[in-house]
């Protein structure tokens, strides 16, 4: 089930190389780590949410796959 497996809704929705994507309520990365890697070093990804601890779990995903 492609809501499921964020990297076939990443595709499905056309996210591209270079592409600047919002990730609203982010969590803890599930969507916003394949975003990531989906718009390459050239693009950007901004990942939201109101709790802190959620946005500190993404900032350390990303370090740690060198996004």
């Amino acid at each position: 089930m492609a809501f499921l497996n964020p990297e076939e809704v990443i595709k499905a929705i056309g996210v591209d190389t270079g592409m600047t994507v919002a990730d609203f309520g982010s969590g803890p990365g599930f969507y916003a780590i394949p975003l990531a890697r989906a718009v390459g070093p050239t693009g950007k990804v901004y990942a939201l949410d109101v709790q802190k601890s959620a946005l500190e779990v993404v900032k350390s995903k990303a370090k740690e796959a060198h996004l």
